[in-house]
């Protein structure tokens, strides 16, 4: 792998030493982060990582069949569809963006892609004082509505009993696809019935329970927001459609032989009657075989993708290029086999990358591959676009812009969140949703001011924390907040706002009728949800992932449950456990008169950045002075020019410096630690930096 990031170093007399450092930190940074696995999985699994880090292609994504009561999934809604004009579907999906967007995904998919008869689609999101997941009242909203086929997205993995009553009532077929937790215990999964199998498909399958966290062995795909599963899951029942389905694929290569359905490896070979295909790479092509060589050099030939891998491959000892086996080359070549499959579900990556963003998920693998792809497609402006969100991104001046992560987290997400917050998720995916021009402006320009009032009270609640120092006991491992002037809306916005401020996990309660909501969020990458587990005997109800996660609380039990979380919270939130998490990337050092614009194309070349790949930290010496400007109306963050750069278009900025800004005087200040992003703005382009820490006298 090094050899690779050698080659990618362009000589520049500015910029060449600076590259080679941080390429370096980021080799070792890799290293380190994939050391346990690679020690215990070996080489197989290192040219894996490597293959999606450098090269975040489609094509590499992996099969939707390998998880976990997929084929079910797929085979239930075939059996919706085969007698569509007289099977309601209805679908229900959480408050937050990765259920918005999750419901927005699915519901446009059955509507325009597969065209499913309007008048039995409904979809449906939490209204305000419903809680999380499948509660009581949501219970009799779905029942009214009469479904023959309920899909839950983002919810359901903790609602057995819920969902069983809905079953009960209406006699509907479930399924959930959700990436919460789910029950340790495998009797307390959504209740369905057992599937029967005979000649190997599938009959009088009852609901489905796709969540990636049921998958046994190791795989990032546990990692998957529910956007990105249900975009997965559009893939396979698109998939179901060709003459592939189902079909048993043979891959020779020397003496090897590896038998493929629907795109997953099986543990054994089967008998050769069961083969509808062979693809040969010895060389030659035997009987009706496929030549895969012959194939491989074709599409070398005529991908530029295929051939920078097929490079990266060829740059690697031979012991290690070897374990890219056929197999490898047969799920490539596969995929571009079967582009009008891809072609289909292609248009709804974009929600999938924005439930990635918003929930905060692991960028590694199949995620971060599938948020690049998704930025890729929003970047272009393509008519593809769901409509709404086309508008979207015009509302918010980002339609036609190269587009990252940071675009999508700072002003496409917090939008969507924001509906959800105040108790208006409706508002934003009928956005989300909306196919007609004229509509979609006037839908996602009230959720802009919805945005708006949201941004007020989030100033109001911060205002309130600060001014009565509500936050204490840091030394336990976890801020706790509570104020009867909080809005119930935003708790868990300002669980992550406490988080980052104060560099701990955050807990936020906020009065809810008779009840308090309560949201907890990481500072870096800390098990949260471990620690309602350890909490549970004190919830009406809990939910969610290891990052963030939700509770009801009845006020009676406030002062027992904060002496209880204080007490557990630094055994839980362990060094041994977050050892690897807590890894903040590789760091570049360099002199502030280094600071040149064309030194961001290079910082950025292994975009996008996030959770297990976090951006690159420049720790500037400092040998000149600064100048401050404060920024907003709270002027909460601050515009710092440093005066030993000579481009304008390089800039500073803090975010909320709680009152620090004296540490940045001439006579004091030493270091800056900063990130490098772009920031476009009323069609300017500048070069940022993100100033996360100041060294000063």
């Amino acid at each position: 792998m090094f050899h690779y990031f050698e080659n990618l170093i362009k000589e520049d007399s500015i910029s060449s030493s600076i590259y080679k450092s941080w390429l370096e930190s980021q080799l070792r940074y890799l290293q380190e982060i994939d050391a346990a696995k690679v020690n215990e999985l070996g080489v197989d699994f290192w040219l894996h990582k490597s293959l999606r880090y450098f090269f975040p292609y489609e094509f590499l994504i992996g099969s939707p069949f390998q998880i976990p009561d997929m084929y079910r999934a797929v085979s239930e809604l075939k059996t919706a569809y085969d007698n569509r004009q007289q099977t309601k579907i209805v679908i229900y999906g959480d408050r937050d963006a990765d259920g918005v967007c999750s419901t927005s995904l699915l519901h446009l998919f059955l509507k325009q892609t597969v065209e499913y008869p309007s008048e039995n689609l409904v979809s449906l999101v939490p209204r305000e004082d419903d809680m999380y997941g499948i509660a009581e009242s949501v219970v009799e909203r779905i029942v009214e509505h009469k479904p023959d086929l309920l899909f839950t997205l983002d919810c359901g993995s903790m609602n057995r009993e819920t969902l069983a009553q809905i079953s009960e009532k209406t006699n509907c077929k479930i399924i959930v696809l959700d990436h919460h937790f789910i029950p340790e215990d495998s009797s307390q999964y959504p209740a369905l019935e057992t599937a029967t199998y005979k000649n190997g498909k599938l009959y009088n399958a009852e609901g489905a329970f796709v969540n990636p966290k049921r998958l046994t062995f190791p795989d990032s795909a546990r990692d998957y927001c529910t956007t990105a599963l249900v975009w997965q899951f559009t893939r396979a029942f698109t998939y179901s459609f060709t003459p592939e389905m189902d079909r048993i694929h043979r891959v020779i290569e020397g003496d090897i032989i590896r038998d493929y359905k629907n795109g997953v490896p099986l543990p054994e070979t089967v008998n050769e009657q069961e083969v509808s295909r062979i693809y040969d790479f010895n060389g030659y092509n035997p009987g009706e075989s496929i030549n895969g060589t012959e194939s491989w050099e074709q599409l070398k030939r005529n991908n530029r993708q295929i051939y920078q891998l097929d490079k990266f491959i060829s740059s690697l000892d031979n012991s290690t290029a070897g374990h890219f086996h056929a197999g490898h080359k047969y799920k490539i070549l596969k995929h571009f086999g079967m582009q009008k499959v891809a072609e289909r579900v292609r248009p709804y990556l974009s929600f999938a990358a924005l439930g990635l963003v918003a929930d905060l998920m692991p960028l590694w693998d199949d995620n971060r591959i599938i948020l690049a792809e998704g930025l890729r497609l929003m970047s272009s402006g393509s008519s593809e676009l769901p409509m709404g969100l086309r508008e979207l991104l015009r509302r918010q001046d980002l339609l036609g812009s190269t587009l990252s992560e940071q675009d999508l987290g700072f002003s496409i997400c917090p939008v969507i969140n924001a509906a959800g917050r105040l108790g208006r998720s409706e508002v934003a995916l009928g956005a989300l949703i909306e196919t007609d021009p004229l509509q979609a402006a006037e839908k996602t320009f009230l959720l802009k001011k919805i945005n708006e009032e949201r941004k007020e009270l989030t100033k109001t609640a911060i205002n309130i924390i600060r001014d009565e120092n509500l936050i204490s006991d840091l030394e336990s491992g976890v801020a706790i907040v509570h104020h009867p002037g909080l809005h119930r809306g935003i708790s868990g916005l300002l669980a992550s706002r406490v988080a980052e401020e104060c560099g701990v996990p955050a807990i936020v309660l906020v009065e809810d009728g008779g009840a308090l909501r309560g949201s907890i969020r990481a500072a870096r990458n800390e098990n949260v949800f471990a620690l309602l587990v350890e909490l549970k005997e004190f919830f009406v109800q809990f939910g969610g992932h290891r990052q963030a996660a939700g509770f009801t609380l009845p006020i009676e039990n406030l002062d027992q449950f904060k002496l209880r979380a204080r007490q557990l919270a630094k055994d839980i939130f362990t060094e041994t456990e977050t050892v690897i998490d807590d890894i903040q990337g590789p760091v570049i050092e360099m002199g502030d008169s280094d600071l040149r614009s064309r030194l961001w194309e290079k910082f950025l070349r292994f975009a996008p950045y996030g959770i297990m790949n976090p951006h690159p930290t420049l720790k500037i010496k400092m040998s000149s002075d600064v100048s401050v400007a404060n920024l907003g109306k709270t002027m909460e963050h601050a515009k710092v020019t440093f005066s030993a750069v000579s481009e304008n278009s390089v800039e500073g900025v803090w975010f909320f410096h709680g009152g620090r800004l004296d540490s940045l005087h001439p006579d004091k200040l030493r270091t800056v630690y900063a990130e490098p992003h772009l920031n476009r703005f009323a069609g300017r382009l500048k070069y940022q930096l993100r100033i996360k820490k100041i060294d000063a006298l």
